[in-house]
């Protein structure tokens, strides 16, 4: 098992006998885009193409019909699907 203890005050994780801080220490925007089109993938989940963006993402879980926007995490000069919301929210920042 990789994972053995993890103790929340020290922010630790020990894994295989080492200890891995788990500081959250760079900050990567949060921005909600519009889905353009949501394509069906070869075995689960589904592949979606988002309005202003011209990646694509792949996602286990499939959209609702009343979730018609994603959030999209830039990290760095990569992009990252965080998730799907109802409404289009404020574009804010997340700890990574």
């Amino acid at each position: 098992m990789l994972l053995n203890w993890q103790k929340q005050q020290l922010g630790l994780l020990i894994a295989m006998d080492r200890y891995f801080s788990t500081k959250k220490s760079t900050r990567a925007k949060l921005a909600t885009h519009r889905l353009k089109q949501v394509l069906p993938a070869s075995g689960l989940g589904c592949i979606l193409e988002v309005e202003g963006l011209v990646e694509r993402f792949k996602s286990l879980q499939v959209p609702k019909p009343e979730e018609q926007y994603c959030g999209i995490l830039s990290y760095g000069h990569s992009n990252l699907l965080y998730g799907y919301y109802s409404e289009p929210i404020k574009t804010t920042w997340r700890m990574v």
